[in-house]
């Protein structure tokens, strides 16, 4: 069956009398540390992340997210790979790790709770490098600092085709920047301007 409901409610009712309840669950022997890591990787998955950013999301050390992600390897969840991404103005060799879409990682995304990622302690000072390269004003963006260049910093980022740097600025632009963007000619109406007032409410109310 193609991915929908159809095939989540088979994959549900679909069943071995002659396996036991390991092979059918195969997490069900997990550590809580495999458990955080899994839904860690689950989170990020349309992009993928490096080892050290799932260790944060999973709140699990980097030394031990590390043999989890091993471990969920071998048994066919999860897997990587060498990829070269955009850091600062240069690129970096980074292993990305990413679910592995086989039945038995659909069937355990089903099972476990999804985790969504962790809202910052405090907002950012400054601009993450790897959106650096959005930046083409003639200056190093690693110059720039929040909140005091926060509107050309969210003008900036919602202004390219870069849905991660789109998302980075709606989460943790300074919500005056956003506010005043919100006026600015092109971000009075259409898309951009619906995601700025959705951000707005949502940051507003936590």
């Amino acid at each position: 069956m193609p991915p929908g409901e159809r095939r989540f409610a088979a994959l549900l009712a679909s069943s071995d009398s002659s396996q036991g309840v390991a092979q059918q669950e195969p997490w069900a022997d997990w550590t809580e540390a495999q458990r955080r890591v899994f839904t860690a990787v689950r989170s990020h998955h349309l992009k993928g992340a490096g080892t050290n950013e799932i260790a944060h999301t999973a709140s699990v050390s980097i030394r031990h997210t590390r043999r989890c992600l091993r471990r969920l390897a071998a048994g066919g969840f999860v897997k990587h790979n060498e990829t070269l991404t955009t850091w600062g103005y240069d690129c970096i060799p980074i292993r990305v790790w990413q679910l592995d879409l086989t039945e038995q990682t659909i069937s355990a995304m089903m099972q476990l709770p999804y985790q969504a990622l962790p809202p910052l302690s405090e907002l950012p000072t400054r601009v993450p490098p790897e959106f650096w390269s959005v930046f083409w004003s003639g200056f190093s963006a690693g110059e720039l600092r929040l909140p005091e260049d926060g509107l050309l910093v969210a003008e900036t980022m919602l202004s390219v085709r870069n849905p991660w740097a789109r998302l980075w600025a709606l989460h943790y632009a300074p919500l005056e920047a956003l506010r005043e963007l919100r006026t600015m000619r092109g971000y009075t109406s259409g898309d951009v301007a619906q995601e700025i007032d959705l951000a707005i409410e949502r940051r507003s109310r936590a």
